[in-house]
């Protein structure tokens, strides 16, 4: 990655809002480091990525160059992390089938058909899309809508551990180093 502080430039008197990416580079996964970048180099920044690498990016925006939950500026999803490979109802299905079989869980359960189902590599990363990026002040109603969907679809993988707003999930089209697969949109 470029040195942050070229992105990081701006006035120290300026708002900013940034997200976050974590990367490892080697097998095992011994360290993993920390990038910080405007919300409007996104695109270039994900452009340059080592898609070979595990690389993770935060889920929410950050108003200084820390994934902490006081630094939260805003958040524009709400997601699960499920791991349905280690569930009765997903163990020997494809990503695709069970992506599709989640959305008619989803159905089941009373929960909005999600906005985006991406293949992690091993599991699904589920998301579903806000109006508008809330503020921080929203935080533990968010963190309430979170849980609620979590304990819903606990018995279909749901990870429990993986539901806070500073959270990071597998970046799409980068490498799952534990599992070789590279991380795709599923629906």
């Amino acid at each position: 990655f470029p040195k942050e502080e070229n992105f990081l430039s701006c006035s120290k008197t300026a708002r900013r809002t940034l997200i976050s990416l974590l990367s490892a580079r080697s097998v095992p996964l011994k360290k993993k480091k920390q990038f910080c970048f405007p919300v409007e180099k996104m695109d270039w920044v994900i452009d340059h990525l080592d898609v070979k690498a595990d690389t993770w990016i935060s889920q929410s925006t950050f108003f200084v160059p820390s994934r902490r939950i006081v630094c939260l500026s805003g958040i524009s999803s709400l997601f699960l992390d499920l791991d349905y490979y280690k569930t009765d109802w997903g163990k020997n299905k494809t990503p695709e089938e069970a992506a599709n079989h989640f959305v008619r869980i989803c159905q089941e359960v009373g929960i909005p058909i999600p906005s985006l189902i991406v293949f992690s590599g091993r599991g699904l990363q589920i998301k579903w899309l806000l109006s508008y990026n809330i503020p921080r002040a929203a935080l533990p109603r968010w963190n309430l809508a979170q849980q609620k969907i979590c304990r819903r679809l606990a018995p279909y993988g749901a990870d429990a551990n993986a539901l806070d707003a500073a959270r990071v999930l597998r970046v799409l089209h980068t490498t799952n180093t534990r599992s070789g697969r590279w991380s795709e949109q599923s629906l």
